[in-house]
Parts: C-alpha cells; structure tokens; sequence
C-alpha cells in the first residue's frame, strides 16, 4: 500500500484555522491510518506473517523532506506538523505489524516533481519495498538521499 495522501494549506500559522488544521491532520495522518489498518484486516492478517514477508508485503507513506528540516518562511507549519506526525505514525505502526511480517516505512522527498522528479520518487519507493528495513524514512533531497 502507497499512502500518497496529501493536503496542504501554506499559510502564517496565526491564519489556519482549527477546522484547516484538523482537515490536513485527517488526510495527511488519519486517512493513512485507516487505509492501513483496511488492508490489513482485509487482506495481510489472512495471511502467514511468512508469507507477508517474503512477497515484501506492506506500506509505504508518502511524507515530505519539510516533516524532516524547517523550511522557515514558508508558511509550511501545520503542513510540516502533520506529515512529521505521519513520520512517528510510521514507526509505531512498523512495530506493531512487524509480527505479521509487514514493513512500513515513509519516504519523505523535497518538491516533486519541480525539484525530485517523479520517476525518481517511484524508483525509491521501489527500493524502499524491497529493503529489508522497516520503521524508516528515506529522506529526498536534490542532491542528497539518507535514510533516518
């Protein structure tokens, strides 16, 4: 499963509002979540964890590098708040279907495609299904990748 979920509302953080907030915090953490949690009840916790494991079976959240570095001035704070909140999301949640064999990491890449073409965020995520890893963040920037 790919959460590619985005919404983003840039602006002063003294002119969002709580129902704006509490909009980008639904698509941006808790749509994740329950798509997550869907696909597992539906389809990965029918399975061997075994089984989950060696077909690389899992997901992979479609965060942003502004999660990860302050992007001052911007007016990305409650954008950068939510999709950070999606980052610790992914931790917890890999630990908790490690035992079903599932992986969850996130990748967090800078603008795409203006500054990270696409093709290059689908080859990572690509790489990122078939690491071992889990509970990771591939970190996306123009020149740079590290994983955190």
């Amino acid at each position: 499963l790919i959460n590619n979920a985005v919404y983003a509302h840039w602006d002063h953080v003294s002119k969002i509002s709580y129902t704006d907030f509490i909009h980008q915090l639904s698509v941006n953490v808790a749509a994740p979540l329950s798509l997550s949690n869907a696909c597992y009840l539906a389809f990965w916790s029918q399975r061997p964890s075994l089984e989950n494991s060696v077909n690389n079976r899992g997901v992979i959240h479609v965060s942003s590098i502004a999660a990860a570095k302050d992007y001052f001035g911007y007016g990305q704070g409650t954008y950068a708040a939510s999709k950070a909140a999606l980052l610790t999301l992914t931790r917890h949640m890999a630990s908790d279907y490690k035992e079903f064999g599932l992986k969850v990491n996130a990748i967090a890449p800078n603008s795409f495609p203006s500054i990270i073409n696409t093709e290059t965020v689908c080859d990572e995520i690509d790489n990122l299904m078939a690491a071992a890893c889990t509970g990771k963040t591939l970190i996306l920037d123009a020149n740079k990748k590290y994983i955190i």
